[in-house]
């Protein structure tokens, strides 16, 4: 206060000498006698304290009589005793608060604010005379902001202002100068000319433009973005990147400077410039051809721009597309050039790695072509043909969409479905009358016909292994040997399923039966598959040291070990009596291997320890089956194996039969659940006999499932899954385990019936849609309520292809994935339970990811890279659409971060939260300290500073203490 008193001497106008440097917002020291510089015992300075606390009684009682000693002594008017004179505590603190809160003293502090952001903003540092500022603010320049007016000149003053402009000169000097009638493309071409830079010459252009549009800050923006777009579209010609001199090129870069500098400060309309630039790259590839620009030229020079455009660009899943496949573009034509610039290959590479973190759920969702898929396969391309890598950014980008990808696409295409299991049964049994080469032409046929994928095929493995393995076929030789043709026959095509094989030999090898024939039967099956050339030795070997089998007592089950040895045993057995020889270095191995074995099995005492229990049928109340029949159907489904199939088909049918017709569906429906419930895997070997028994009796169990097992009122009667014996006596996972199998029998079921698949697919659709909408919208919790609406999406996701092809249907599933994610992250948050954790473990996500992957795939209406090949889809008007939804949207709770992600695939305007402070447009702040107040709009004073502190903390210097100040005035505010 004593240093802003001393600033009010000035008449003239109301500045503050600077001498030593003032901190706003930083307490003062407080005032005592020393400032008066009058010699006083250290104990009587005041201090907060003692104003605080009081004073001890008896210096009280002692300053009051000295007091009233020197009010005598002091009647002839000595100042110099007045300014002794001291005062009671009381008298002291009421006369500090009323000189606090007085008007002309927060004056005082705002000009000192003000004068202070003045000093911080300066080039220099220090003691500084009041010239130095050429023009201070007065009072009635801080009261009232206002963009200064241009005024007309001459041509010369107009020179004079420009080349000032170019230089160190203060800015608020230069604004009574701003000349009139300097637009458009004079305007580009005189800051370019005096080399203005960047942020001085924003500050004449916002001037410029304040001027021209009335101070309406829409149209600024507005006019800007069109004249910057104008300029640029003139000086981006062909000619101009490829032939033109350095000095047009030069201009160019400054022009674009100009624009990245608008993003930078939001003084452009970002939607318009990035069209521009992803419609400039468009016409580029079409007429390629004939341009004498090269695409790493283009690249090079609009990569600034790129850089500037990527928060646009990752704020819409569309845009993000778009704005990546025109740089994939750009990326590949460089590539393909003789002489590849790679320092080029890792910033155009980076850009898009920022743009797929940035938003990775366009590039989940993205069609064929246009995904990482590319990317991914450029890369690939071209790291070996040229050696040269992408950025890491890219790389890690395409590894986690890649991984989400693949999650997705299990999820849409699981295993259970993927074959027709009687199709290759019989044709398997067609195969032991035929010699090698007439199976493997029958096995060719089928795998050309009905295999599509490498999980078709890795069913193939796992089904053709089981089939061999039928311990009641009377040649059994020659079914192993026809299974080793299958299987020849299909990883011949794919070496990635010789894994699979050893997967399922190491699965199997550790169910051993009470008369030890198991084995035997697995030994035989091993040695044939090395004797047709399906599994080399080697790979045996590797895998066994791999997976460290015979390592050391305890790292396998003894079953294992000993299965394994014998398996070396019959090989090397095979190959003494064929007289093939084996490597010696191989053979050596082998030993060792078997060695280690023998010395495992020798320290297990009891032989008891390599027999294991046959798997047992789970004990069930006598209330969950309630017949013999029903005992019966239980033991063919829980007991049948795909070797057996056809002969178990017949005794089924006898024993359905036997059902009584008015309940027969129902009964049956009841069994089936409790096998699922009982053992899961059986899933859909029972669909495929139940198809193969009646495609009719199929039907009617598919809708029963669909619309009354899964029905959400029917969820909590005694006769469900849900809430029978074996559901309440499993584990968290093992339920889910059920509840996806049930998802699975539907499909499975779906894939078996050869004629009106469709009407059914859009059965079980709408099925699952109202029952998610009964769920989400129930006023009380259903138990286990995350994991239902996992079931229902585990049915969905196989099906989308008919949703795709519906039009209803897509909208209806947009609409309901708001409700579903407003259930349980908006208007009520749900709890996870062990269930629904067990189910987002299986499938590799969240829910909330899972429904909005699904909105985002449905509502682009182009079909993902993890979804089936489909025709041609209709057509579908969204225009209408996208504001019904973007008003649902709006009515939901839903938590803003999931809303974020939706609206970016939607393509909706984001609606920025609400903050403390009110953002100020940046048409509206000048770096002189003009501002420019929209009429009718009132601005906090803190948002003011914010804005105005902000604009010279990126371009002055001392910009750290701008922040500091803005910070502390922020927090102080709140």
């Amino acid at each position: 206060a004593h240093g802003a008193a001393r600033a009010m001497s000035h008449s003239a106008r109301p500045v503050i000498n600077i001498g030593e440097p003032i901190r706003p917002g930083i307490v003062p020291a407080n005032a005592s006698h020393s400032d008066f510089d009058v010699e006083l015992h250290a104990s009587e300075v005041l201090d907060r304290a003692s104003i605080r606390h009081g004073w001890h009684a008896g210096m009280l009682t002692a300053n009051i009589k000295a007091n009233a000693a020197r009010q005598s002594a002091d009647d002839d008017g000595d100042e110099r005793h007045k300014k002794r004179m001291m005062y009671l505590p009381r008298e002291l603190a009421e006369m500090i608060r009323m000189t606090k809160n007085s008007e002309a003293l927060q004056e005082l502090r705002r000009q000192a604010f003000e004068g202070v952001k003045r000093a911080r903003r300066m080039p220099t540092t220090g003691v500084r005379d009041d010239e130095e500022y050429n023009h201070a603010l007065s009072e009635k320049e801080t009261t009232s902001w206002g963009a200064p007016e241009l005024v007309h000149v001459s041509a010369e003053d107009v020179r004079g202002f420009f080349s000032a402009l170019a230089s160190d000169d203060a800015l608020s000097s230069l604004e009574r100068r701003a000349p009139h009638g300097v637009r458009k493309r004079k305007l580009f071409e005189s800051l370019y000319e005096y080399a203005v830079p960047t942020h001085r010459a924003m500050w004449f252009v916002k001037i410029n433009y304040l001027s021209q549009c009335r101070r309406d800050v829409d149209a600024c923006r507005r006019l800007w973005t069109e004249d910057l777009i104008s300029q640029v579209r003139e000086l981006l010609r062909d000619e101009n990147i490829a032939l033109a001199p350095a000095e047009t090129q030069s201009e160019l870069h400054y022009v674009l400077g100009l624009g990245n500098y608008s993003i930078e400060q939001d003084l452009i309309d970002h939607k318009a410039y990035f069209g521009y630039f992803m419609r400039y790259f468009t016409e580029h590839k079409k007429y390629s051809k004939r341009s004498e620009s090269k695409a790493s030229d283009v690249l090079r020079t609009l990569m600034s721009v790129l850089r500037a455009l990527v928060p646009e660009a990752a704020g819409s899943n569309a845009s993000a597309i778009t704005f990546v496949h025109n740089i994939y573009w750009c990326l590949k034509e460089v590539l393909d050039e003789e002489i590849v610039d790679s320092q080029l290959v890792k910033s155009a590479s980076d850009v898009i790695g920022a743009v797929v973190t940035a938003n990775d759920d366009a590039f989940v969702a993205a069609p064929r072509g246009q995904g990482v898929d590319v990317l991914e396969e450029l890369q690939r391309a071209y790291a070996k043909k040229k050696r040269i890598r992408f950025s890491s950014r890219l790389s890690n980008a395409i590894d986690q969409t890649t991984q989400r990808i693949a999650l997705l696409k299990k999820s849409s295409d699981p295993k259970a479905i993927s074959i027709h299991l009687f199709k290759l049964i019989s044709v398997l049994h067609e195969l032991i009358g035929l010699d090698e080469v007439q199976g493997r032409e029958k096995m060719a046929e089928f795998v050309k016909t009905n295999i599509t994928g490498d999980l078709a095929k890795n069913s193939v493995v796992e089904v053709t292994c089981d089939w061999a393995m039928d311990l009641s076929a009377s040649d059994v030789g020659g079914r192993q040997k026809a299974a080793c043709v299958a299987l020849g026959e299909v990883t011949a095509s794919s070496t990635s399923l010789i894994p699979e094989i050893l997967s399922w030999i190491k699965k199997n090898s550790v169910v051993v039966d009470e008369k030890r024939m198991q084995s035997s039967l697995m030994s035989s099956l091993v040695v044939e598959m090395i004797r047709s050339k399906v599994l080399a030795l080697q790979q045996l070997v590797d895998f066994v040291i791999a997976n460290g089998i015979v390592e050391h007592q305890g790292s396998s089950s003894p079953v294992l070990v000993e299965s394994y040895r014998d398996y070396f045993a019959q090989s090397l057995a095979h190959y003494e009596n064929s007289g093939v020889g084996v490597d010696k270095k191989l053979m050596l191995t082998i030993k060792q291997l078997m060695k280690s074995a023998e010395d495992i099995l020798r320290t297990i005492k009891s032989t008891s320890a390599l027999e294991s229990a046959s798997p047992q049928q789970p004990s069930l109340l006598t209330t969950d089956l309630q017949s013999d029949t029903e005992k019966q159907i239980f033991d063919v489904f829980y007991s049948v194996k795909p070797a057996v199939m056809l002969s178990k088909l017949a005794e089924l049918g006898t024993l359905c039969a036997e059902l009584e017709s008015g309940s027969a569906q129902k009964t049956l429906c009841r069994v089936i659940m409790m096998v699922i419930a009982s053992k899961p895997s059986q899933t859909p070997v029972m669909a495929e006999m139940l198809c193969e028994l009646n495609v009719d009796v199929a039907k009617s169990v598919l809708s029963h499932v669909s619309k009354d097992v899964l029905g959400v009122k029917n969820l909590k009667t005694a006769e469900n899954i849900f809430c029978s014996s074996i559901w309440q006596q499993s584990t968290a996972n093992e339920r889910w385990v059920i509840a996806r199998s049930i998802g699975e029998f539907q499909l499975c079921l779906l894939h078996g019936i050869p004629q009106g698949k469709k009407a059914l697919a859009e059965e079980i659709i709408d099925a699952d849609f109202a029952q998610l909408a009964e769920l989400a919208a129930a006023k009380t919790n259903v138990s286990h309520t995350l994991m239902h609406f996992w079931l229902r999406l585990s049915t969905i996701m196989p099906l989308i292809g008919y949703i795709f092809m519906s039009v209803p249907a897509s909208e209806k599933v947009s609409q309901l994935i708001f409700t579903v994610l407003d259930s349980f992250t908006g208007k009520s948050v749900i709890d996870a339970s062990e269930e629904a954790i067990a189910a987002e473990l299986d499938a590799g996500e969240s829910l909330v990811d899972r429904l909005v992957h699904l909105f985002s795939v449905v509502w682009m209406g182009q079909v993902p890279q993890w979804a089936p090949i489909l025709p041609k889809l209709p057509y579908r008007e969204t225009s209408s659409l996208k504001g019904s939804l973007e008003r649902a949207l709006n009515a939901t709770k839903i938590a803003a971060v999931v809303q974020m992600r939706i609206r970016r695939a939607l393509g909706a305007s984001s609606d920025a939260p609400k903050l403390l402070i009110k953002k100020v447009d940046a048409w509206q702040t000048l770096e002189s300290g003009t501002h420019a107040v929209e009429t009718g709009v009132i601005v906090p004073k803190v948002g003011e500073k914010a804005a105005f502190w902000l604009e010279g903390a990126v371009r002055k210097p001392a910009g750290s203490m701008a922040w500091e100040i803005y910070n502390y005035r922020f927090n102080e505010e709140k």
